[in-house]
């Protein structure tokens, strides 16, 4: 039987952050600064201004690759992001770089104890699947 970890469980509400801000980027995106992130690499690119509206979104952080290093998981939460089968999800690396991007995704996101090409397995409820 797998040992399986629950990828996240705090609900996190993005509300009107920094936009367009004259601060740097981070070179390190934590869960502490995932706000920024979410705007930068998901909404904007979309066209989608968070002045007007929260954009809900769960996230999670640990490292998939045993480099040290924890990616970031983004389950957006919002119905622009949501359909009949889930959600959009975003995987990043610590940097902000975008990894994978996937559809249909819903809680529960697991973790298993197995790696694949380096990569530790989670799963992913999709569509009722």
């Amino acid at each position: 039987m797998k040992q399986v970890i629950v990828l996240f469980s705090m609900a996190a509400l993005l509300q009107g952050c920094n936009e367009y801000t004259s601060e740097p980027r981070p070179e390190v995106f934590t869960l502490d600064n995932i706000d920024r992130l979410v705007v930068e690499d998901i909404l904007v690119p979309e066209k989608l201004d968070p002045r007007d509206k929260e954009y809900r979104y769960k996230s999670g952080a640990t490292d998939l690759n045993n480099d040290g290093r924890n990616e970031l998981f983004v389950l957006m939460q919002d119905p622009y992001f949501c359909g009949s089968g889930g959600c959009t999800a975003y995987l990043f690396d610590d940097k902000g770089g975008l990894l994978h991007r996937l559809t249909v995704t819903a809680q529960p996101i697991l973790l298993s104890n197995s790696f694949n090409n380096g990569w530790r397995d989670f799963y992913v409820w999709s569509g009722g699947r």
